[in-house]
């Protein structure tokens, strides 16, 4: 989980960030298949590097070739989506295991 106290920020900014970099899957509905605008990346492939990185914003933007803003986005979209964001990332690491 990403340390919540780093993002205290008004609903607005937060709506502000999502709106700018975060949009739906065209082909694919449902908040577990939203994208990072312009980048073809999932926000859920975005949000298990940053648990594998402990929630580093730099290394995970760098890494990503994302802006911070749209790290940060994705992390705000992921707090508001958590449990179909989760839903997906095990389903995605249930299948590559098995």
């Amino acid at each position: 989980m990403p340390p919540l106290n780093e993002w205290v920020i008004p609903i607005e900014q937060g709506d502000t960030l999502i709106d700018r970099y975060i949009v739906p899957d065209p082909n694919r509905p449902g908040p577990e298949r939203a994208l990072i605008a312009d980048s073809g990346l999932s926000v859920w492939t975005v949000i298990s590097y940053l648990q594998a990185t402990n929630w580093d914003v730099r290394r995970t933007a760098v890494e990503c070739e994302l802006s911070e803003e749209a790290v940060q986005a994705a992390i705000l979209y992921y707090l508001r989506n958590q449990q179909a964001i989760d839903a997906r990332s095990a389903l995605h690491a249930a299948f590559h295991e098995a």
